[in-house]
C-alpha cells in the first residue's frame, strides 16, 4: 500500500490563483470562438 501524501499550495502558489483564473476565462472564451469558427467552415471532403 502506498503512503498517503497530501499536497498544498505555498503562499506564492496561492498568489497565482487570480492569474490562473483569468487564464481559464481567457481560454474558455477563445475555445468558444474557435469552435464557432470551425463550425462555419464547410467540410472539404464532402465534394
Amino acid at each position: 500500500m502506498r503512503p498517503r501524501v497530501e499536497y498544498s499550495l505555498t503562499e506564492i502558489g496561492i498568489s497565482l490563483r487570480g492569474l490562473v483564473g483569468q487564464l481559464e476565462e481567457w481560454g474558455n472564451y477563445y475555445r468558444e470562438q474557435v469552435r464557432s469558427t470551425v463550425a462555419d467552415v464547410p467540410d472539404s471532403s464532402a465534394a
